[in-house]
């Protein structure tokens, strides 16, 4: 009677090609999920709500008004203001400009939000609405700001 053995000192090819097939399809199905730009449009969404809480609180701490205005739909900027001593807050100097990812566009209406040293909203008497988008993934977050000067991410 004739036994064959088997070396038991590696794999044969049949074992490696079905490990090398079995992880091809898993990242595969994998790969599309791991898109960067996913992340652009998350990171960007909770930056806007870290300055515009920011903007608030220092326009209560520092007792000065503080703004975000929307440059264009790549960009925007945190003002600080400074008392006109006729009841206008002009813009006193830029404090901080932030260019989004080339993917990701931001709308808000109005343009401006500005905060008083009570961390109110200066003007509107009706929420204030922001909207980002990611133009490559087609995904889309808005941002609610209340008179009241709550920030809220709406969706």
């Amino acid at each position: 009677m004739t036994r064959h053995r088997r070396s038991i000192s590696g794999y044969t090819l049949i074992e490696v090609l079905t490990t090398v097939c079995v992880l091809g399809i898993v990242l595969a199905a994998a790969l599309p999920h791991l898109d960067p730009r996913r992340q652009d449009l998350e990171t960007t969404m909770q930056s806007l709500l870290g300055d515009l809480r920011f903007a608030r609180a220092k326009a209560i701490s520092s007792g000065v008004h503080y703004s975000v205005s929307r440059t264009d739909s790549g960009h925007y900027n945190m003002n600080r203001h400074r008392d006109g001593g006729d009841g206008t807050w002009p813009v006193d100097s830029v404090v901080k400009t932030i260019n989004l990812p080339s993917t990701v566009q931001f709308w808000m209406w109005p343009d401006n939000i500005e905060f008083n040293t009570r961390g109110m909203l200066v003007a509107p008497a009706f929420p204030v609405v922001g909207i980002i988008g990611d133009l490559a993934t087609s995904t889309w977050h808005g941002v609610d700001v209340w008179p009241s000067g709550q920030v809220n991410q709406a969706w």
